[in-house]
């Protein structure tokens, strides 16, 4: 498995794994995915060779992230004649063996597979899991083996991924301009959506936001059974009763996999005693206290995701300050995306926001100065509030001396970002 560290890819392994093969990995650098893997008995080979291949190979995966033609495993693989699969190729193989429901959107898609993973769990219906971040319910993985015919799954839209999956139910979360990199508009994004909805079984059903237009759009090409969800539904209040989490966007993800439970019939008090149960996921508003000073870390790298997640931290916490400490994701995401970033960064009600340096994502960034566009934008928006806006290199040590330096028992602490941001928050005492 070539990217073996990957949220999606380690899942995938895990399930090889369950399945009785012998499992091997590579990737570019070591993580904390990669010495779980290893603790589970997956050999993982740091950086990549076409030695690291065995002479008995079946099967070779790999992620999405990693240039095809460039990397001399897959290139090895091809050379020998083995069967090359990318991730959501060997992943759709398994939704043609399983009864799938595939959670779908720009934003929500983990948070609302978690909801429906308790929900399942709660209901004893046994699923197998391929979550895209890790549940303390499931031990702290991205992975459960279950022995029922149901498979939940998140479905990804990076690259048409989703495109590979047949599941018997899908939910669409919303819909929003993300990926452009990829799709280049709004339009060509929602014609893969379509696409994808008409892969659902027409004897299944679409389980589909209202609140969100783009969604709508989309469920009119689906010729099976379209359900909706809105804030507007009668069930709303129950769910919002017993949903721990704050943030409207919580809610929506609740009340989406609340729809579907409704729809394979489960009985509502075994629905909402889950969602009553749910506390989070890794990296979803996760929480430490380090020195009188609260922290949180969170995912978010797209601006409407940004955007619920300060609402949601004014909510739980509306004494406090907040600063919010963000690391951008991709070089082009953040070039296409720079405009819209700098409006939300201007209306957003936190009183300090540090920007540092563009994550550059391995195998989909060139080798650019990661310091130059944050800086940029840092330049353009302390010129209209130079008390606020900030920039400081992505050097752990650094910020975590500036954190404790400038900030006390007053304030929230957001270090939020899909890339390695993540590592400081782990440093924290």
């Amino acid at each position: 498995m070539v990217g073996i560290g990957g949220i999606g890819m380690s899942a995938l392994a895990r399930y090889y794994l369950s399945e009785g093969f012998e499992v091997l990995g590579s990737d570019l650098e070591h993580s904390e995915i990669i010495e779980e893997l290893e603790r589970e008995g997956i050999k993982v080979f740091i950086g990549h060779n076409k030695e690291n291949l065995p002479s008995n190979l079946d099967l070779l995966v790999f992620s999405q992230a990693v240039p095809k033609d460039s990397n001399p495993e897959i290139q090895e693989a091809l050379r020998r004649g083995v069967k090359v699969l990318t991730y959501p190729q060997a992943v759709g193989e398994i939704t043609k063996k399983k009864e799938t429901i595939a959670v779908a959107g720009s934003h929500g898609k983990g948070t609302t597979l978690a909801f429906l993973t308790l929900i399942f769990l709660e209901a004893k219906l046994d699923p197998t899991v391929i979550i895209g971040t890790k549940l303390k319910e499931l031990g702290n993985l991205n992975f459960r083996k279950g022995s029922s015919k149901w498979l939940l799954l998140e479905a990804d839209e990076f690259s048409g991924a989703f495109l590979n999956y047949y599941p018997k139910i899908a939910v669409l979360t919303n819909i929003d301009l993300e990926h452009l990199e990829f799709f280049g508009t709004l339009e060509r994004e929602l014609e893969y959506f379509k696409k994808f909805g008409s892969n659902v079984d027409p004897e299944g059903a679409l389980i589909v936001n209202f609140d969100d237009p783009n969604c709508i759009e989309v469920s009119k090409a689906y010729s099976g059974k379209v359900i909706s969800f809105s804030l507007k539904d009668k069930e709303i209040d129950k769910v919002r009763k017993v949903l721990k989490l704050k943030g409207i966007h919580n809610l929506y993800n609740a009340l989406a996999a609340f729809k579907v439970a409704k729809f394979l019939s489960l009985e509502e008090k075994i629905i909402l005693k889950a969602i009553s149960k749910f506390e989070g996921a890794w990296r979803r508003f996760q929480k430490k206290e380090s020195k009188g000073i609260l922290f949180i870390t969170d995912y978010a790298h797209h601006p409407t995701e940004l955007k619920f997640l300060i609402q949601a931290a004014k909510e739980e916490f509306p004494h406090k300050k907040i600063a919010l400490i963000f690391q951008p994701h991709q070089i082009e995401r953040f070039k296409i995306l720079k405009e819209d970033f700098k409006k939300l960064f201007l209306s957003l009600p936190v009183h300090k926001l540090i920007l540092t340096d563009v994550y550059l994502v391995p195998g989909r960034d060139k080798e650019e100065d990661p310091a130059l566009l944050s800086k940029r934008v840092i330049q353009e928006l302390s010129s209209i509030e130079p008390s606020k806006f900030f920039y400081l290199p992505f050097k752990p040590e650094e910020l975590l001396n500036f954190i404790f330096q400038n900030f006390n028992y007053q304030w929230v602490v957001l270090l939020v970002g899909a890339g390695n941001i993540y590592n400081v928050f782990k440093k924290l005492p």
